[in-house]
């Protein structure tokens, strides 16, 4: 079902035009809704179903009708998001409905049109579960509402946009009629919108109910945006709630586009930015990280959008404003203070966060993880904001930074960073005015304190030096162009400091040099606003700058801006790399010459040319070489390239190719450190860097790329629109978009081999050195380089492998490094598990010597050897060996190709049956390799598991398995070792699935047995099927008969188009062959079979426990030897017989599990025996299942049960007919005890349960044998009695248009049930003496065992006979004489509860309710309430279809609010309360309700002086009176998180009844407590609904006086 579901969700067709529906979903619309709608319980293809009518709703959007079902789709998705409604919080069943995200799409497809309802329901639904939105209700269901909440309002936009915005296209149009019109947008909105903004509060800060709030706030921001632009401005004014201005910062950021461009639905949105702005400034706070984050995240989301530039003169220089235009005009005016407040604060944040080390040696720390987040966030506000401002304000800000730092020394760990970040924010924006700004001062600073020679020496340098240089390596981001000016100081200031040997200043040099280098040579966008340049205009001209708050662009003009690199700037670069090359290079020359250079020195050179490569990487050109070719190939192998505009020129160093001049040097280099200080690990590190670099770095690394792609999609999140989509897109995303595109170009042109050279293997071959170094760093940085080597270059292993071969062969322990080394990339290069057509003479060479390497005690070593043969295991996939392309692919090339002649496409075949020879040559030679490594016996254990999971591996279909490998694993099933056992058990079984004889099948007519009835489900057509006791094959003429059908679940719904069934056995081929028929391959397996000490052997060893109580049946063991009887028949049962027998008279546990697994697989293996084999085989194996079944023991009943499941499973059962009369034969025999008789129906329960329908018969006998044992006097037996009923009662489903079974009915047994425990109702079970008692109690418990069982698996849930059983249920689940049987009611009760409903249980439910209020039982009323609560609302949508219904709910309710216990009363206002709070009651109902509840809470209680009153009648009175005010309780608990209207109204006449008598002030004073606490957190929202006599009355009624009042 599940399989046949999923290809129809696939591949049903949903998208044809109107015109030929009837092709379409017509045909099967009804009939699978009508299979969805009745099947309740989840199914594991209700996922499938779903997306189907999600799809179809989608392609076929307004024509498909599913307004029918929508009360039952709406109440699965309630009961799917497991919310805390239950039954004496007894949760059971499972929550899933497949995709919920489909789910929404169905329902947001269904809204709009006159007459659906479907808007009606969703507002109920988010009426019901919107406290459960609230941020003080967390529990397993807040993910799966948010959840909700985001696809709904998704999945209602992209229809919104693909009904307005969407490009036309040739589906099935949307008729007029069912589009979505305003009205429909503003219920949706109105709607969604409570549930939303009190989401946003949640408490972990998830970001889905953001994005529910944006989508909410483009379809109607009038209606969003106000209300959270008050809670922003409440949150704001106090400093108490910092988790709230967090939110409301977020939500205001996810609506800025909304906010800042609605002038038709919100014109005045535009007012409140400015003066927001403003009061988020304090939120820039150094004591609150967090807050600082989502602040400045708040103020650059607006700021992207907005020139900032004062438009105020635009107020008198423009006619025509309106009023919001002149606000906003005027508020311009203080974007300068603005901008000069957040850098004033910036600043503050930058001083105060200075990092004091605690001990010197940790100085040089690196930043911590939110230190680097910070950093990253400032730099990336601040560019943003200043690209955005005017020049005015640009220049006024930039003095203000300046004037900050020229006398300012901050340390370099944490706050110079980020200072350095600021003044490299201004840099990115107008590099101009920076560099005029601070390089000449930063010039001159550090030639002062250069001018000492001295400083060249010391290793901790000055702290004003150091900043100097850190916000010079900083600054130089600016455009290349002008850099040029300062081009002399610069490279003089570059030479200075490369001089200095302290390690703490030369990462910040390496970094200024990369910077440099970087802002000369590559190519980038320069103006990234809002808008391409920021005119400077009058006043008039700036006022049309407001016009451009959030206006979208035209792709097709973004006007972009970028840098190229002109003769000028590449002349600099050269120039400097030249000066930087000359210091450098000598450096490494004096360390090849033998010169005393220190590490220190060494790695720091190295670290320098490391950041010139990867800076310059775009003018850097590749050398020119020849290609090495590795395979050999008949098509032409064209090295991958990607187009990247080039630079005008290249750049050389002294007339040599910079690429090809380092590759020499470096590799110098390696062989001078590994030659005299091969312990210098940082030096190691940095040549493999530099080699990286040269061979993959083309001027952009793969992080900075991913930092881009990452900062792109939250921009785009946060600023599209989602409902216009490409049709309103802005500046700033489609700027961002364009150079994320060209970057993504430099990633993939990332490669300037992008071919192997010569020169390419030798940086290869030095890599393979240093891989096997003895230093882990190097090693694991140099194997990095040649994985990544073989995931880019195809065929690279060709060249790798060879490299590494020789580290195989040395001895381990002397040459640990080299060995562990090669092995890593073997592995990391999966070479061990290669199998490419090119690459499998890889694997041949591999693989035997991996195992011929000599064994090491080393730990590291003995795991790589592991992960292995672990990886063998995992990723090894078979492939092809030979190719075989068809004549008709050959036809169709050529005539693509019509100069291909005959003699091209044969000798194309010849080759490839060439090929494919070779291919399976490799092949047997590699098997042959393992078995001889195998077989001499010299092998270490671990490699001896090795080369046998290679082995094993290489087993395949197309290519029979020598008879070498067959016997090692033949052999290995008594191996000394568990693990060698383990793989030769699943080998053999492989080994005989390939060796099988494939059986011979035979069509038939399904209708030559019965005459077709064109019914659905158990019919006249297909009872032959039917196991049938009479007819079961006992003669060999009928065992040869073709009516055995073994798949279960043909001819039950529908007959195939071609009925196959096995042919009769004397037509089959013979499978029990002699041994001289046998092939060479098949005689291991046939010998070791018949071998009376192996057969033991193997018996004793697969009888071995493993691990104490987790054994299980395992199904390796039990396929071996079902392929073993299937395919060598009884030649092989002559040992098994006596094993068996030995076995099964036993009781120890593994024992019994071995015959478990033997027996099973001896059953499926006997499918094509001729009858006088299985007779014989059911002879001998009735006595052993007989004994078996005797000695079953709490451990291994579960292996017995799965045993009898697995030999019924997919077997026609009147082939069964020994086994299943066996399970038959009297399961219960008192005299054995209660164990044997639950393990006896359990295995019966295994064996039937897999049969399903075609056992009607035995169902049936079985149902009459266990009908008087329900009474049974032990527990276990009774539990297991209703388990065995409830599989039978499985069969009894209800599908529109399916005939009912043929087994047992649940009405039947229902109807027969429930007269007997009428005695329990109404408390009567007291009144029951002595055994009579007992057995009524005992018959209760099983039916609830069995109810519950049929509630939870059944696949239609509750039916209505099932309510038969409520008022026994309500009256004894308070039962606390016998505590087992109110867990079993209660269980009962939960299960019935939570089950949907169709129309005609809604009906019984509620006439079954209705009884029960009338009970004079005071707990089955109370019991009732409480589940009628649940039921109520997991049903609430199917209630609501009929308006009888809902009254009839209301009705049973209020009537128990009149009740004379207290307790009903109470719990009967909760009930109420919840159906208030979910829009049960109906609107026309709602104040009558109110206003009668108001006149009973004025019934007078009150007692005069002297007057005689009638007890009863001031009881009645009273009762009258608390009903009342109950009902008033009930409005008011309602609304836990908001006040509506007429609430304040109903709490003062509450607290005029604190002081009536008890019950009622107890009433009155729990609600107006749990008024008090519910409604605290916003308070200050609230008050406002009150009049000020109200609140003065309430707060003397809510506020305790005080002891000193």
């Amino acid at each position: 079902m599940v399989k046949a579901m999923h290809m129809f969700s696939l591949f049903l067709p949903t998208d044809l035009p109107p015109a030929y529906h009837h092709f379409g979903y017509k045909l099967w619309f009804d009939e699978l809704m009508g299979m969805w709608r009745e099947i309740k319980n989840s199914a594991g293809w209700e996922g499938y179903v779903i997306s189907l009518f999600s799809g179809l709703s989608s392609d076929c959007l307004g024509h498909p009708n599913f307004e029918p079902y929508l009360p039952e789709i709406f109440d699965r998705l309630m009961i799917s998001f497991g919310l805390p409604v239950l039954f004496r919080n007894t949760y059971v069943g499972s929550s899933s409905v497949g995709s919920r995200k489909a789910l929404c799409v169905l329902i947001v497809n269904c809204l709009g049109g006159v007459s659906s309802t479907a808007q009606m329901k969703l507002d109920k639904l988010f009426k019901a579960t919107e406290s459960y939105f609230h941020p003080s209700n967390t529990g397993k269901w807040n993910k799966r509402l948010f959840n909700f909440l985001t696809e709904v309002t998704s999945a209602f936009v992209e229809r919104l946009h693909v009904e307005r915005y969407k490009k036309p296209t040739w589906f099935c149009n949307i008729p007029e009629e069912k589009k979505l019109k305003e009205e429909d947008i503003d219920k949706f909105v109105d709607c969604v919108k409570p549930a939303a903004e009190l989401a946003m509060f949640a408490k972990n800060l998830i970001i889905s109910p953001l994005m529910a709030l944006r989508d909410l706030a483009q379809l109607r921001p009038e209606k969003i945006i106000p209300n959270l632009v008050d809670k922003f401005y409440a949150s704001l004014e106090t400093v108490t709630e910092p988790h709230r201005l967090i939110s409301c910062m977020l939500g205001m950021v996810n609506v800025c586009r909304p906010m800042l461009r609605s002038p038709k639905y919100y014109p005045e949105g535009r007012t409140h930015i400015i003066p927001l702005m403003f009061q988020a400034l304090p939120g820039i706070d150094p004591n609150d990280i967090k807050k600082t984050l989502a602040t400045l995240q708040f103020l650059v989301t607006f700021a992207y959008l907005i020139p900032i530039v004062d438009c105020s003169s635009a107020v008198s220089s423009v006619e025509g404003l309106t009023e919001h235009d002149e606000v906003v005009a005027l508020a311009t005016a203080n974007f300068e203070d603005l901008v000069l407040q957040m850098i004033d604060r910036l600043l503050v944040l930058v001083e105060n966060s200075t990092y004091v080390s605690p001990r010197v040696e940790r100085e040089t720390e690196k930043m911590s993880m939110e230190e680097k987040f910070v950093e990253a966030v400032l730099e990336g506000a601040v560019t943003k904001l200043l690209t955005q401002c005017s020049e005015e304000i640009f220049d006024l800000s930039l003095r203000k930074v300046c004037d900050f730092f020229s006398d300012k020394i901050l340390e370099v760990r944490v706050s110079g960073k980020l200072a350095a970040s600021l003044v490299k924010a201004f840099a990115s924006v107008k590099a101009v005015k920076t560099y005029k700004a601070f390089l000449p001062n930063l010039f001159h600073k550090i030639e002062l304190l250069t001018e000492n020679e001295d400083v060249f020496k010391e290793e901790n340098l000055d702290s004003d030096l150091l900043f100097s240089i850190l916000l010079l390596s900083e600054i130089v981001v600016g455009e290349g162009d002008a850099l040029l000016p300062y081009k002399t100081e610069l490279i003089n200031i570059v030479e200075r400091l490369l001089k200095l040997e302290s390690q703490q200043s030369s990462e910040i040099v390496a970094k200024m040099i990369h910077h440099i280098f970087k802002r000369l040579c590559n190519c980038y966008v320069l103006n990234r606003g809002s808008l391409p340049d920021l005119p400077k205009t009058d006043g008039k001209d700036k006022f049309l700058l407001l016009n451009e708050w959030a206006k979208p662009v035209d792709f097709r003009n973004l006007e972009i801006k970028w840098h190229q690199s002109s003769e000028a700037e590449i002349s600099f670069a050269s120039e400097l790399l030249n000066v930087v090359f000359a210091h450098e290079i000598q450096i490494l020359m004096n360390f090849l010459q033998g010169k005393n250079v220190t590490k220190e020195n060494l790695k720091r050179s190295l670290k320098i040319i490391d950041n010139v490569v990867s800076g310059a990487g775009q003018i850097l050109p590749v050398w020119e070489e020849d290609q090495v070719r590795l395979p050999e190939s008949e098509v032409r192998l064209l090295p991958y390239s990607i187009y990247v505009p080039a630079p005008e020129r290249f750049i050389t160093y002294k007339g040599q190719n910079v690429r090809l001049f380092l590759t020499n040097l470096i590799i110098q280099v390696i062989d001078k450190i590994l030659e005299v200080s091969e312990d210098d690990t940082k030096s190691l590190v940095m040549c493999t860097s530099v080699l990286t670099s040269i061979t993959y770095n083309c001027g952009l690394s793969k992080e900075m790329w991913d930092f881009a792609r990452r900062s792109f999609s939250t921009m785009k999140r946060t600023y599209t629109n989602v409902i216009k989509k490409k049709r309103d897109q802005l500046r700033v995303v489609m700027v961002e978009k364009v150079e994320l595109t060209h970057l993504s170009r430099l990633v993939e042109s990332n490669l300037p081999c992008s071919y192997i050279t010569p020169t390419f293997l030798r940086i290869l071959d030095y890599m393979v050195k240093l891989s096997t170094s003895h230093y882990s760093e190097v090693r694991i940085k140099a194997q990095n380089f040649i994985e990544s080597v073989s995931n880019l270059f195809a065929y690279s292993s060709s060249a790798i492998y060879p490299k590494i071969e020789s580290f195989l062969t040395l001895d381990p322990e002397s040459h640990h490094e080299k060995f562990k080394g090669a092995l890593f990339i073997l592995l990391n290069m999966r070479l061990t598990t290669r199998a490419l057509s090119d690459d499998f003479e890889i694997l041949v060479k591999a693989w035997p010597t991996l195992v011929k390497t000599k064994f090491s005690e080393k730990l590291s070593i003995i795991r790589l050897l592991e992960r292995a043969s672990k990886d063998i295991d995992s990723f090894y996939r078979t492939v092809y060996l030979r190719t075989n392309i068809s004549d008709s692919v050959v036809e169709y090339g050529r005539k693509m190709n019509s100069n291909v002649s005959d003699d091209v496409v044969k000798l194309g075949k010849e080759k490839e049956r060439i090929k494919g020879d070779q291919n399976e040559a490799m092949y047997l030679g590699l098997v042959g390799s393992l078995c001889e490594l195998l077989k001499n016996g010299s092998l270490h254990w671990r490699y001896y598991e090795l080369a046998t999971s290679m082995l094993g591996s290489l087993i395949r279909k197309d290519v029979l398995f020598p008879v070498d490998g067959v016997s090692i694993f033949v052999e290995n099933l008594i191996h000394e070792s568990i693990a060698m056992r383990k793989v030769s058990l699943w080998t053999v079984a492989a080994i005989s699935q390939q060796q099988k004889i494939k059986a011979k099948r035979v069509s038939i007519d399904p209708f030559s047995f019965s005459k077709p009835t064109g019914e659905l489900g158990e019919r006249d057509d297909n009872q032959w099927l039917q196991y049938n006791s009479s007819t079961v094959p006992k003669t060999a003429e009928e065992w040869e008969q073709t009516r055995y059908v073994h798949k279960t679940h043909w001819g039950y719904y529908t007959w195939p188009k071609q009925l196959q069934t096995p042919a009769p056995p004397k037509e089959q081929p013979v499978f029990g062959r002699k041994w001289e028929e046998l092939k060479e391959a098949e005689k291991p397996i046939r010998s070791f079979f018949t071998n009376e000490e192996k057969v033991k052997t193997l018996v004793k060893y697969l009888s071995l426990e493993e691990r104490k109580g987790k054994d299980k049946f395992c199904s390796r063991k039990y396929l071996m030897f079902k392929m073993l009887f299937r395919n060598h028949e009884d030649e092989v049962l002559e040992w098994f017989k006596l094993e068996l027998n030995r076995l099964t008279q036993e009781k120890q546990e593994s024992h019994q599990r071995c015959a478990a697994e033997i027996i099973a697989g001896l059953i499926r293996g006997s499918k094509y025996w001729n009858y006088s084999k299985t007779q014989a085989l059911w002879d001998f194996l009735c006595p052993v299942l007989r004994n078996a079944f005797g000695n079953i023991t709490n451990e291994t009943i579960g292996d017995w049960g799965t045993c009898m499941a697995t030999a019924s499973e997919s077997r026609d059962p009147n082939r069964l007919h020994w086994l299943l009369e066996l399970l038959m034969e009297e399961p219960i025999r008192e005299e054995e005890g209660s164990f044997a008789e639950t393990s006896r129906l359990y295995v019966l329960q295994g064996g039937l349960s897999q049969q399903e329908w075609r056992v009607a018969e035995l169902n049936k006998r079985l149902m009459s044998y266990l009908q008087p044992y329900l009474t049974h006097s032990y527990q276990n037996v009774r539990d297991r009695i209703g388990s065995v009923v409830t599989n039978i009662f499985l069969q009894d489903i209800y599908i529109p248009g399916v005939n009912p079974t043929h087994s047992p009915r649940k009405k039947d047994f229902m109807e027969n049930v429930i007269p007997k425990l009428e005695i329990l109702k109404d408390d009567k079970v007291s009144l029951i003496e002595g055994d009579d008692r007992k057995e009524i109690l005992r018959l209760f418990k099983t039916v609830c065992q069995i109810l519950s069982g049929l509630l939870t698996r059944s696949p239609n849930g509750a039916t209505p006979e099932m309510f038969g059983f409520l008022p026994v249920l309500c009256a004894n689940e308070s039962f606390d004489i016998d505590p087992e049987l109110s867990r079993d009611c209660v269980m009962c009760l939960s299960s019935m509860s939570q089950a949907s409903l169709s129309a005609e249980c809604v009906e019984i439910a509620l006439i079954t309710v209705e009884q029960i209020s009338s009970s004079p039982s005071w707990k089955s009323r109370a019991t009732c309430l409480d589940f009628f609560q649940c039921l109520a609302f997991n049903n609430m949508f199917v209630i609501a279809t009929k308006k009888e219904w809902v009254d009839r709910t209301v009705n049973v309710v209020l009537k128990l609010l009149k009740d004379e216990r207290l307790e009903v009363r109470e719990k009967a206002a909760k009930v109420f309360g919840g159906l208030l709070h979910c829009d049960f009651v109906p609107k026309e109902d709602f104040f009558a309700l109110m206003n009668g509840f108001l006149k009973n809470s004025r019934k007078d209680v009150s007692r005069k002086k002297r007057e005689i009153i009638d007890p009863k009648h001031l009881q009645s009175s009273i009762l009258e009176r608390h009903c009342g005010v109950l009902g008033l309780c009930a409005f008011v608990n309602a609304h836990p998180y908001d006040v509506p209207d007429y609430l304040p109204d109903i709490l003062v006449t509450l607290g005029i009844h604190i002081h009536d008598p008890q019950p009622i002030s107890g009433s009155v004073r729990k609600t107006l407590s749990d008024f008090k606490r519910t409604h605290h957190e916003t308070w200050h929202e609230h008050k406002e609904k009150f009049t000020e006599d109200q609140l003065l009355m309430l707060t003397d009624l809510l506020v305790s006086p005080s002891y000193y009042a």
